[in-house]
């Protein structure tokens, strides 16, 4: 709304709703745009047009971030409660078989860093957390890249973050999120994780094949997983390595069945090389 003076107005009232010379010409008399033009309510307009940009942008900031933050918290807590059922089977399977169970740490990557050796020694907590976060942020603004980046967010997004990191502090510091990490370290905790799904999916394939049949193609698989675990000596590859000699006793008690069926020796001599090779 424009508040003028009573002269104008009546003076307005008496004219046409719009004032246009012609269309034809190119050129557009707006006689609302004179009055504007010839008196400071133009910059007026325009600085409350701005101001009310930058208001809808922050609102729409403050939503965007407070989904990122209700996702992070139903997240959090998600990791919590499988964390909690993986403990409570790891303590089963210990008491039931009376030794320790090598666990498949794989699930997703926030829970690959609660179970980690390293955890033990360095609190990796933090990582966790940041790693939820940012997991978060990109699911619903994938334009800021990511955390890492933060230093290179548009200043108002640093600030509402900042706000609603400060916030969370407060109300629950168990869920607070520090955002200085080692980004190198957290880099190598990836890159390794990535290295487990890897192992994940040649143990899925040379499964597949066993159970189609394709045992060359199977063996194959489980000595390339063989060799890719033999220099990673760490408690997440235990896991892999039992899986393959119980893989190998599987594919021994296969064969052996197969010798019941009058299998042909050339047949057997086609896998035993890799056998060999595997045992060696």
């Amino acid at each position: 709304m424009i508040y003028v003076n009573e002269e104008l107005a009546n003076f307005e009232n008496k004219l046409p709703l719009r004032i246009y010379s012609s269309f034809d010409s190119g050129n557009i008399n707006d006689y609302y745009t004179q009055i504007l033009a010839e008196t400071s309510i133009f910059k007026e307009i325009e600085t409350d047009n701005m101001k009310f940009l930058q208001e809808v942008d922050e609102f729409s900031i403050r939503t965007q971030i407070k989904f990122i933050f209700e996702d992070y918290q139903r997240e959090f807590q998600y990791i919590n409660e499988i964390e909690r059922k993986l403990k409570e089977k790891i303590e089963k399977e210990k008491h039931e078989n009376n030794k320790k169970i090598p666990l498949n740490p794989a699930l997703n990557f926030a829970i690959y860093l609660r179970f980690h050796k390293a955890n033990k020694d360095k609190n990796l907590e933090s990582l966790v957390k940041w790693h939820i976060l940012n997991h978060c942020l990109l699911t619903i603004c994938p334009e800021l890249k990511s955390l890492e980046k933060f230093n290179d967010f548009p200043p108002i997004w640093q600030e509402k973050l900042k706000e609603q990191l400060n916030k969370l502090s407060k109300l629950n510091k168990f869920k607070s999120v520090d955002l200085d990490i080692n980004i190198d370290f957290y880099h190598s905790l990836l890159n390794e994780y990535a290295e487990i799904t890897c192992h994940i999916s040649i143990s899925t394939y040379f499964m597949k094949k066993a159970v189609e049949g394709n045992l060359k193609e199977s063996v194959y698989a489980a000595i390339y997983l063989k060799n890719m675990i033999v220099n990673l000596q760490n408690v997440q590859n235990q896991f892999f390595e039992k899986f393959n000699v119980e893989f190998f006793k599987i594919i021994a008690i296969f064969l052996c069945s197969k010798l019941h069926e009058n299998l042909k020796m050339e047949k057997l001599a086609e896998v035993s090389y890799f056998f060999d090779e595997f045992l060696l």
